[in-house]
């Protein structure tokens, strides 16, 4: 078999090899070289195609039963695919039970592998928490400074007190309130937390997400998971798997790392912040809890902001694309702006707030591969995801560090 050259469209993987290709996408069947095989005939490759990370195997049984796998070169640039190569190659089903069912590992997080992971958030460069060499991997690919603490991600709330020394009322009480949810807790470390995960602080950040693929692979592996977002630090999160592969492929390693694809987020912005082990608590980020929620939830029990940078998102610049982003209140300011700036483009959603949270990052980065200048913003109402919206346009903003 020699080796295989692939492209992907329309939601089909064709693998090319031996002058033959081979064609499978989910719902349509298999075909060779343009003629639609029948059920028994498609079966070894419908089977088989079976996703790495970001390389996929193409598998074939010989004339003796041998089964035989090709490994196709890795995914470079997916900005014409979009994410339907990783949907079909990566969770065909959106569920893990069909690689366990084959006896597969999606990901091997012994092996210190790192996993993209979709959350109901942002994408997440995770991996085992307990794991020092995965830790320490996290940072080198994202390039985040070794001191910024990671979020530890949970596969329940049964699990809160193995990661925690103590678990302050206000932590219980939101936990019991948010989880699986976008919220995330500070809490005082449990004995044995590794300093590279709390960024040598003596509290961790601990949450559970929502999304249906990630808690089945923490449940499966029966990790915690360390997860900053799967971007290179400080850039624009990603919201897509298109978005890591276009981030992160050439940092990862397809022999051990893994991108799961559970399609796009659908909150869009990162799970608000609450330090619980402050007294009284401090929100520490907005997100896709509102501070309208936790407010209530701790019957206004809740304080300013304060102390030094202490968890994800802190930062006076942060999740910020290439162009420049210039901030206005109204729609009429920004039709203003535009008028005396070149290469400026309006971003404006202020009518529905949670599609403004779910496509800001996509805008954003959008506007980088148009080339856009400048991106004029109109901020939203500080109310409800208006709070996280405005949070991360103003760090989006913000002058860049040099």
């Amino acid at each position: 078999m020699t080796p295989a050259t692939w492209t992907a469209v329309a939601g089909c993987v064709h693998a090319v090899t031996d002058g033959r290709t081979w064609t499978a996408g989910r719902g349509l069947g298999a075909f060779l070289d343009g003629r639609r095989l029948s059920v028994n005939a498609a079966r070894p490759l419908a089977d088989c195609l079976v996703g790495t990370g970001f390389a996929y195997t193409l598998q074939r049984r010989t004339e003796q039963g041998r089964l035989v796998a090709e490994v196709l070169p890795r995914v470079r640039d997916i900005r014409r695919i979009g994410s339907a190569a990783l949907d079909l190659c990566s969770i065909a089903t959106g569920s893990l039970d069909l690689y366990y069912e084959r006896g597969l590992r999606p990901w091997d997080h012994a092996a210190g592998g790192l996993v993209a992971i979709p959350t109901e958030t942002v994408y997440g460069l995770a991996g085992d928490a307990t794991n020092a060499a995965a830790v320490t991997r996290i940072f080198e690919v994202k390039g985040r400074p070794g001191d910024h603490p990671l979020i530890v991600h949970l596969s329940s709330t049964d699990e809160l007190d193995e990661w925690a020394s103590d678990v302050p009322a206000a932590a219980r009480l939101l936990t019991d309130a948010a989880w699986p949810g976008p919220l995330t807790v500070i809490v005082p470390r449990a004995v044995g937390v590794l300093d590279a995960v709390t960024g040598g602080l003596d509290t961790v950040g601990l949450r559970v997400p929502s999304h249906p693929l990630t808690l089945q692979l923490l449940e499966r592996t029966g990790v915690g998971l360390a997860a900053p977002s799967a971007n290179r630090f400080g850039a624009v999160s990603p919201t897509t798997a298109a978005h890591v592969v276009r981030d992160l492929a050439e940092r990862l390693d397809p022999r051990r790392d893994v991108i799961l694809d559970g399609g796009p987020c659908p909150i869009g912005v990162e799970s608000t912040i609450v330090d619980c082990a402050s007294s009284p608590p401090q929100i520490l980020r907005a997100g896709g809890v509102p501070v309208e929620e936790v407010r209530r939830l701790l019957a206004g029990d809740l304080a300013d902001t304060s102390g030094p940078s202490r968890a994800s998102g802190m930062l006076a610049s942060h999740y910020a694309p290439r162009c420049a982003v210039r901030l206005v209140d109204s729609a009429d300011d920004a039709f203003a702006l535009r008028s005396g700036t070149i290469g400026a483009e309006i971003l404006d959603l202020t009518d529905d707030l949670v599609a403004y949270a779910r496509e800001l990052y996509a805008r954003l980065r959008d506007a980088d591969d148009r080339g856009i200048a400048t991106l004029i913003a109109v901020l939203p109402p500080a109310q409800g995801l208006g709070h996280a919206i405005r949070d991360r346009l103003a760090k989006a903003a913000a002058p860049r560090p040099r």
